[in-house]
């Protein structure tokens, strides 16, 4: 295990040694969480936009008469 320290700004320096274990390169989005361990430090999934299907469905929409139900129930992709 590595010590480092937190700065007055809430910024943490990862070891070379951890940065190179993980993998971890300059710029890459990481999830911090706490966990009853400690802190949890992980690499983010990437952003994944919606599937463009569901917004086509939508084209027209104002024409048809749906419950809320109905739309919300689409638009999560339920089934």
């Amino acid at each position: 295990m590595t010590a480092t320290t937190m700065t007055a700004n809430g910024q943490v320096t990862i070891p070379e040694s951890v940065r190179n274990a993980a993998g971890l390169a300059p710029g890459m989005p990481l999830d911090v969480s706490a966990s009853s361990g400690g802190v949890l430090i992980k690499e983010a999934k990437p952003y994944a936009p919606p599937d463009p299907s569901v917004f086509d469905k939508m084209v027209g929409a104002a024409t048809v008469k749906w419950q809320p139900g109905e739309l919300m129930a689409m638009l999560r992709g339920d089934d």
